[in-house]
C-alpha cells in the first residue's frame, strides 16, 4: 500500500515545480496545442509555487510529485497534479486523489477536475468514479459527487 504526505510548497520549490510540469504535461500541451510555452509555464507555476498553491508528494522522505487543490463554496477542484515519470503507474496518484477524496466528502462536496484531451489520467479518474460533464476540443471535465 502506497502512503503519500503532503507538504507545502513555497517559492523554492518552484524550480523543481517548473521542471516536473514540463517532463509530465509538455507532449500532452503539444499534442493539443502545438507547442510548449516554456517562459509561460515557468511564469504561471513560479507565481503558484511562490502564492503556497502547491503541496509537494512525498512517499517515504523521498519527494514524488505536486498537487494543487482548491476549496470553493460549491465545490473542491483538483487543479493539478504531477507525479514524477519514474512514480507513475505505481498507485502513487489514486492514493493522492483518495486523499482529496475524503477531503472533499468530509466537507459535503463534489470534487472537479479538467484533463487535457489525450492524457491518459482520464482513464485514471474514469476508474476512481469521475464522470464525464463537459467537454471541449482542449479538456475534458469532471466531476465525483459529494
Amino acid at each position: 500500500m502506497v502512503y503519500p504526505v503532503l507538504r507545502p510548497a513555497d517559492a523554492n520549490d518552484a524550480v523543481y515545480i517548473i521542471r516536473l510540469c514540463e517532463a509530465t504535461m509538455r507532449g500532452y500541451v503539444e499534442q493539443v496545442w502545438g507547442k510548449w510555452n516554456g517562459e509561460a509555464a515557468e511564469a504561471e507555476l513560479g507565481r503558484l509555487a511562490a502564492s503556497g498553491a502547491f503541496s509537494l508528494i512525498y512517499i517515504d522522505q523521498s519527494r514524488v510529485g505536486a498537487i494543487i487543490v482548491s476549496r470553493h463554496d460549491e465545490h473542491h477542484e483538483l487543479e493539478q497534479l504531477f507525479i514524477e515519470p519514474a512514480h507513475q503507474r505505481q498507485g502513487i496518484g489514486s492514493a493522492v486523489i483518495s486523499l482529496v477524496v475524503a477531503s472533499a466528502r468530509d466537507a459535503g462536496k463534489p470534487l472537479r477536475l479538467s484533463v487535457l484531451a489525450g492524457n491518459p489520467a482520464r482513464s485514471l479518474y474514469e476508474r476512481l468514479g469521475f464522470r464525464l460533464v463537459a467537454s471541449t476540443k482542449e479538456r475534458d471535465f469532471m466531476e465525483l459527487a459529494a
